[in-house]
């Protein structure tokens, strides 16, 4: 998974990816992944690989991807909104040579 992402904020945030398959018909996801985003432009990256390594059945996950879920990750001490740009999502399937 790709994706390119713009903060418009002075500060850093932190950002969760998440997937949910087809079967899960249920408000929590099967699998995330935490980014920390910079100000401005961040070229963001999930190797689907990963995947595989931390679910029991994450082969039939990534043939069954229902959601892609963006969120930001709550902080205590933050106050203001967070204004982000997203584009390019991207999911692809890896070369088994990686």
């Amino acid at each position: 998974l790709q994706l390119d992402v713009w903060l418009l904020d002075e500060q850093p945030i932190n950002l969760g990816v998440a997937l949910r398959g087809l079967e899960n018909q249920s408000d929590h996801h099967d699998i995330s992944h935490r980014f920390s985003l910079k100000p401005g432009a961040n070229h963001l990256s999930w190797p689907m690989q990963e995947i595989l390594k931390h679910l029991p059945d994450g082969a039939k996950l990534l043939t069954s991807i229902n959601k892609v879920i963006i969120f930001c990750m709550p902080e205590q001490t933050r106050t203001q909104v967070s204004t982000l740009a997203i584009d390019n999502l991207i999911l692809k399937k890896e070369s088994a040579t990686r």
